[in-house]
């Protein structure tokens, strides 16, 4: 585990991009209940590819502001990237691509949730073509030949980062006490 070291959302240089971003929000039912089920400090996963936002798997999967994390109650962890020009070019292009989906297509996986206290991993492929946030960046991990699961949840992704220093470099933690 690395030595924890605070860093600001809004100062990471664009050098340091793609990054894939783990976050907690303690204020709110279903984040205390996807930690609880995942077993894992983070309820949520997503990329940071440009300064200034994130690109995130919440209701639909979009690109969102940096203010819509870093609040009171908040913490996020950050980690960069290790991957060639080409691959953080392809990854963008892929996202972007994706970004331009209809909203069907975008929409976060819903009827899965409802699954989610019946046993086994099975359920998390339930609900069609909506994703979680960890399967999303699962699956862009994945097209740029990163062997990750595909059903993974933030705590396994978490834990797979933790152990991946071919692919990933601790960057920081933000808090937002």
């Amino acid at each position: 585990m690395n030595k924890i070291r605070y860093i600001d959302p809004r100062e990471i240089p664009v050098s340091d991009l793609p990054l894939i971003v783990f976050s907690d929000c303690t204020s709110g039912l279903f984040s205390f209940l996807t930690k609880w089920r995942t077993k894992s400090p983070w309820n949520h996963v997503m990329f940071m590819l440009r300064s200034e936002c994130f690109q995130s798997q919440g209701n639909m999967f979009s690109e969102v502001p940096l203010s819509r994390y870093m609040k009171r109650l908040s913490r996020m962890k950050f980690y960069q990237m290790i991957v060639t020009e080409e691959e953080a070019i392809y990854l963008k292009l892929l996202v972007d691509q994706d970004l331009k989906k209809s909203k069907w297509a975008l929409r976060y996986n819903w009827l899965g949730i409802l699954t989610q206290a019946l046993p086994g991993k099975w359920n998390r492929r339930f609900g069609g073509q909506g994703k979680y946030c960890s399967q999303n960046v699962a699956y862009y991990l994945n097209k740029i030949g990163w062997n990750i699961p595909t059903y993974p949840n933030p705590g396994e992704l978490n834990r797979l980062m933790e152990t991946s220093t071919d692919k990933v470099k601790y960057l920081g933690h933000y808090s937002g006490n």
